[in-house]
């Protein structure tokens, strides 16, 4: 039916854009990332609140991130989606863990976000992050 064709079709599509967002997180490009939000968006957790109203500001943000979880010994990641409630016809809520891949291949839990995001046309941006923090094994 046409509504399971629709829930495939954006599902296969919120998974590429995860997993080209967490490639490029890896990599470092912040550019990259900046290019994945719509503005203005939010990134929320426990003890943080960023507006984020500029693509500098995003570049900034994510482009240090393989430097921190190196520091910890994580070289990789990628997106295994919990969960993908549609809220309106282009807003979708997506739960997404992030597995920790460390050098020597094994993994732990890793972090899980709540993610807002838009879907428009062939576009997928991020609207707003909840980082829900550091996962138990």
């Amino acid at each position: 039916d046409l509504e399971g064709r629709m829930a495939r079709t954006n599902k296969s599509r919120i998974q590429a854009f995860l997993i080209d967002f967490s490639q490029r997180l890896t990599k470092g490009d912040g550019q990259g990332i900046a290019d994945k939000f719509a503005l203005p968006a939010f990134v929320a957790g426990d003890d943080m609140a960023l507006p984020l109203t500029e693509k500098e500001q995003i570049a900034k943000f994510f482009g240090q991130g393989p430097e921190q979880y190196n520091k910890m010994g994580i070289v990789d990641t990628r997106p295994e989606i919990d969960q993908i409630e549609p809220l309106t016809g282009k807003l979708f809520s997506v739960d997404v863990r992030w597995p920790y891949v460390y050098a020597d291949g094994h993994e732990t839990a890793g972090e899980s976000s709540r993610y807002l995001l838009q879907l428009d046309g062939d576009d997928v941006r991020i609207r707003a992050v909840t980082m829900r923090g550091v996962q138990e094994a």
